[in-house]
C-alpha cells in the first residue's frame, strides 16, 4: 500500500516538474477577449468591437493579433470573428460569435374603416390592409373572421402577421351587423378656390373661400368628431351594403387649382383630414406622396370647356365617342386610377353617363344641390356647395 502511494506521489511530482520545465522552455501565448464571447445586436445597429488582448507571459502582443471575419448588420444571421495570435511556431485562436437579430414588429395598417356597420344579411367585404416590415419584403397575413351576417351584434376581424424573426403584429377591424341606418343622408361638400386675406388677396366671387374661414370649418368638423369615409365606403353606402357613421361627411375640391394646393391643402394637413380633388388633369396633377390627405379623382383631362349647344355646354355631352373615352382614360391614369368623376360645369346627359360607365367610373357628381343617400343614381349625385363668405353657423347647418 505504501509503495503504491509513493508511486502516485512520484508521478504527480514528475508531471509537475515536466509542466514547469515546459512552461519555461515553451511559455504559452494567449488571446483574451474582452466583453462577451457571444454577442447579440439589433438589425442595422453598428457593431463595435468589444476589444481583446494578446499576451506572452507579461509581454503585451495585442498589436500582433490578427482579427478576421465580417459582420453585416443589415442581414440577420450569425457571424464569426476570429482572433489569431502567432509567436514563432505557436498559434492560438479565439472566436467571438455575433448574432444579428431583428426585434422590431411588422406594421399593419387597415384600409377603409376601422369599424364597419354591415347591414344584416349583406356579405362582408374586406377593405384590405397594407403590411410593411423593416426587413422582410413579403409577409403573409392571417385573417380571423367570426362574423355572422344574419345575427345582429358586434364582431371582430383580426389581422395577424409574423415576420421571419417571429415578431408579431395584430390589428382589429370591428364589424357591427345592424338593421337600420345610422345616418339618413350624407353631405358631399363642394369647394373651388382659396385666398388669404392677410396677404392682401381677395376672392372675386363666391367660388373663393378665405383660408381662415376654411380653417374654422375644418376645425369644427374635427372637434365634433365628423367621419370622412373613403370613396369605397361611399360606394357601398349607396349600394345599401353598409351604414355610415353619424356625422359622416365628404369634402371635394373642384378643378385642382394652385390655390387649393398652396392655401387650402395645408389646412387639411394641419387637421389630418382627407378630401378629394376633382382634377382637370390637363392643368397638371402633383405627386400623390406630396399630398397624402388627398384622393385625386377626375374632372376630365381636357373637357372642362364649352362646345355643346345643350345646357351649359359641357363638352362631355357631345364630344366624339372615341375622343371622350380617350380623354376619360387619360384622366384616370393621371389621377392614379380614379374611379369617381365630377362633370365639367356640372353638365351631363344620358350620353355622358353612358360614356362614364364605359370608361369604368363607379359614380359621378353634379353641381345640383342635395345630399346623397342609398338607392340614388350613382351617376347623378348631388353635392352641397360651400360658398365663400358664409358664417360658421351657416356652415354647421350645411354639415348637418
Amino acid at each position: 500500500m505504501k509503495k503504491r502511494i509513493f508511486f502516485v506521489i512520484f508521478l504527480v511530482t514528475l508531471f509537475g516538474i515536466i509542466s514547469v520545465t515546459f512552461f519555461y522552455i515553451y511559455p504559452p501565448i494567449k488571446v483574451i477577449l474582452e466583453g462577451e464571447p457571444n454577442v447579440f445586436i439589433n438589425l442595422n445597429d453598428e457593431y463595435v468591437e468589444p476589444g481583446y488582448k494578446g499576451m506572452f507571459i507579461s509581454e503585451d502582443l495585442t498589436s500582433s493579433v490578427v482579427v478576421s471575419g465580417n459582420v453585416d448588420t443589415s442581414i440577420i444571421g450569425q457571424y464569426k470573428i476570429t482572433y489569431t495570435l502567432k509567436k514563432g511556431k505557436r498559434i492560438v485562436k479565439k472566436e467571438r460569435i455575433i448574432n444579428v437579430t431583428d426585434n422590431i414588429k411588422p406594421e399593419i395598417s387597415l384600409k377603409g374603416p376601422r369599424t364597419v356597420y354591415l347591414y344584416k344579411g349583406k356579405k362582408y367585404k374586406e377593405y384590405g390592409y397594407s403590411v410593411s416590415d423593416n426587413y422582410d419584403k413579403d409577409i403573409k397575413v392571417d385573417i380571423e373572421n367570426n362574423i355572422d351576417i344574419n345575427t345582429l351584434g358586434k364582431y371582430e376581424v383580426k389581422y395577424k402577421v409574423f415576420d421571419s424573426s417571429n415578431n408579431e403584429a395584430e390589428v382589429i377591424r370591428n364589424v357591427e351587423v345592424v338593421n337600420h341606418p345610422l345616418i339618413e343622408d350624407v353631405p358631399v361638400l363642394m369647394y373651388h378656390f382659396f385666398y388669404n386675406a392677410s396677404l392682401g388677396q381677395t376672392g372675386p366671387d363666391a367660388n373663393y373661400t378665405e383660408v381662415r374661414d376654411f380653417d374654422a370649418q375644418i376645425k369644427y368638423l374635427v372637434e365634433n368628431n365628423y367621419y370622412f369615409p373613403s370613396w369605397e365606403e361611399v360606394n357601398d353606402y349607396l349600394d345599401g351594403i353598409i351604414a355610415l357613421p353619424k356625422k359622416s361627411i365628404v369634402l371635394t375640391f373642384d378643378d385642382g387649382a394652385s390655390s387649393f394646393y398652396n392655401i387650402g391643402y395645408p389646412v387639411l394637413a394641419k387637421y389630418k383630414v382627407t378630401g378629394t380633388v376633382f382634377a382637370i388633369t390637363s392643368w397638371g396633377v402633383p405627386k400623390q406622396e406630396n399630398f397624402p390627405y388627398v384622393s385625386f379623382q377626375s374632372h376630365s383631362h381636357d373637357m372642362h370647356r364649352g362646345g355643346c349647344q345643350e345646357g351649359h355646354g359641357g363638352l362631355l355631352q357631345c364630344i366624339n365617342h372615341d375622343d371622350a373615352i380617350k380623354d376619360l382614360k387619360l384622366s384616370m391614369e393621371k389621377t392614379y386610377g380614379a374611379t369617381v368623376f365630377c362633370y365639367p360645369f356640372g353638365d351631363y346627359n344620358d350620353r355622358a353617363v353612358n360614356l362614364l360607365k364605359e370608361a369604368n367610373f363607379s359614380m359621378a357628381f353634379t353641381t345640383e344641390w342635395g345630399r346623397i343617400r342609398p338607392g340614388m343614381n350613382k351617376y347623378k349625385l348631388p353635392r352641397v356647395r360651400v360658398s365663400g363668405g358664409i358664417s360658421l353657423n351657416y356652415f354647421k347647418d350645411l354639415a348637418g
